[in-house]
């Protein structure tokens, strides 16, 4: 039977004393963390991290062609450095490169790259009452609520960033956020992503822990989401896509049973025509044994809905799902 079949093997080396280990033979553990992370006076300090992923993925009959196969080996590196003025002041950056071996011509930027500045914000943050309340702004990574709307897209070898602020207020038991995001446009130059002021996202973003305190969490998310594409594509159409999505995910653990549940709703126009649509995601494992060296588990099939018809019997409503900004893997 013909069948599309992946396999992915992957390396990854992140920042720590290990990583300097590997660039100064003769330094001791020690040694390494003092370079690792510089004091500066008597609050502040710069931290250095780093991060290498080998990746080979191999496919068979892509797109269901017979003996049509591919083999490609991907390598991602980042170095990173995170300056804190002060307990409630930081700034943090991050340099990428991203290479292929085969087909570099055609890899996209984020899979080929010469170098590219995937981070650059500056945090502040500070307490009232019980509460930690902070902003973020510049470029940055961000994925927050269900990995099925919006991730970082690791598959690739950059991540997705964004551009923009970020808010946010926690306590022990819940979180607020908001946030006013653009989308980063790589390119496969060194440093000449650009901002893309046309794509963006913005939403307000909640979590509540439920189970009684001492218990395993379980936790409540009420999400909004509200994106804007000018080259949103869907078939042979192209243009204009508004969307609100509005919906709530409860996740967490109970005995030895971990789930993961979204319901969402989307509104909003395409090309003029109406949007209305809905989508459903579930994933669910049980731990078989508490013994060994890695905890058995039986995982649940992914359950993965969205509402049917591209048009529905109302002459211009559509009715096609649109998973925000996921990235595969």
């Amino acid at each position: 039977m013909l069948g599309w079949k992946g396999s992915a093997i992957r390396l990854m080396l992140l920042g720590s004393p290990l990583s300097f280990g590997a660039l100064i033979a003769k330094a001791t553990e020690s040694e390494a963390e003092n370079l690792k992370v510089i004091p500066i006076g008597s609050e502040g300090s710069l931290t250095w991290s780093t991060e290498v992923r080998l990746r080979y993925d191999a496919h068979e009959n892509r797109f269901l062609k017979e003996n049509q196969d591919d083999r490609q080996s991907l390598f991602r590196g980042i170095l990173g450095a995170d300056l804190r003025l002060n307990p409630n002041l930081r700034i943090l950056s991050e340099v990428g490169a991203a290479h292929v071996d085969r087909n570099r011509r055609l890899a996209p930027p984020n899979f080929e790259n010469e170098a590219s500045l995937q981070q650059l914000f500056i945090e502040a943050r500070g307490s009232t009452g019980s509460a930690l309340v902070g902003v973020m702004i510049g470029r940055q990574e961000f994925s927050d609520g269900p990995r099925q709307l919006i991730s970082l897209s690791d598959g690739p070898n950059l991540h997705r960033t964004w551009n923009g602020v970020r808010v946010y207020a926690n306590d022990s038991r819940c979180r607020l956020s908001g946030y006013d995001l653009r989308i980063t446009r790589l390119e496969r130059g060194s440093f000449d992503e650009r901002m893309d002021k046309d794509e963006r996202i913005s939403g307000l973003n909640a979590s509540f822990i439920i189970s009684p305190e001492g218990e395993a969490d379980i936790l409540v998310d009420p999400f909004y989401i509200q994106s804007e594409n000018p080259q949103f594509r869907s078939g042979k159409n192209l243009g204009l896509d508004e969307r609100h999505t509005l919906g709530i995910r409860t996740w967490g653990r109970h005995d030895d049973l971990r789930f993961d549940w979204t319901l969402a709703l989307q509104k909003g126009t395409f090309m003029s025509r109406r949007v209305q649509a809905w989508g459903v995601f579930a994933t669910q494992s049980l731990t078989l044994s508490q013994e060994g060296w890695q905890d058995p588990r039986c995982h649940g099939a992914l359950v993965w809905a969205a509402h049917g018809d591209i048009f529905s019997r109302r002459l211009g409503h559509y009715r096609n799902w649109k998973h925000a900004f996921a990235g595969r893997d």
